[in-house]
């Protein structure tokens, strides 16, 4: 019986920038626009491949046109997740910049687990690579928490469900060999396998209930 809801969040609309370091708009750069394109393709195989799941049950979501991020929230809250994914993509101006990586919130163990739990078997895919700087790391690596007016910065989704949600960043679109993992099916369905197998480990390690 599917009894753990797994919600994959597309990152970033059309019409919302991201992957924005390293982008200069007066140039009309498409990136952005590619970053959403990139993550609406990995969300279709991975809920596609959640579906093969004797545990996993998943749902998509997306901000809709210039929708607020917490609006955003509320819906993912309204169906009720125990884990939440979203997919995300890098774009810096350094061409050595490479590799997957996953993000947590601050220093909550859970995130840290899940995303561990999904990257040691992502770790095993011979032909993409994790990022030199860290396959997991904490948001707070970016955006420390303000002494004064508390957490900050990036990483909106991680910050309004700290609990229970991971950010995946999907290789670099600045970095050519990074860029052909969105166009050979064969890497997006090992990705996907893998954050299936990943997420069904935890799943059974938390009895199939995030507290």
């Amino acid at each position: 019986m599917k009894n753990f809801k797994t919600a994959v969040n597309i990152g970033h609309s059309h019409l919302l920038v991201g992957a924005q370091d390293g982008i200069d708009p007066a140039q009309k750069d498409y990136r952005w626009t590619k970053e959403a394109n990139d993550n609406a393709l990995l969300a279709g195989v991975l809920i596609r491949e959640l579906a093969t799941s004797a545990s996993l049950e998943g749902a998509i979501f997306q901000q809709q046109g210039r929708e607020t991020l917490s609006s955003l929230v509320q819906r993912i809250k309204v169906f009720g997740p125990a884990v939440m994914i979203s997919l995300h993509r890098n774009c810096v101006t350094n061409p050595k910049a490479c590799g997957w990586s996953f993000w947590y919130h601050g220093h909550d163990a859970r995130g840290k687990e899940l995303a561990d739990n999904i990257a040691s078997v992502l770790s095993k895919i011979s032909n993409i690579r994790g990022d030199p700087a860290g396959r997991v790391r904490s948001d707070y690596e970016i955006y420390p928490p303000d002494e004064k007016n508390g957490k900050k910065g990036g990483f909106g989704v991680l910050r309004q469900l700290p609990d229970r949600s991971v950010v995946f960043e999907g290789g670099f679109i600045s970095n050519p060999e990074d860029e052909v993992w969105y166009d050979d099916p064969a890497i997006l369905l090992a990705i996907a396998r893998a954050m299936r197998l990943g997420m069904e480990d935890f799943a059974e390690q938390t009895n199939g209930i995030l507290h």
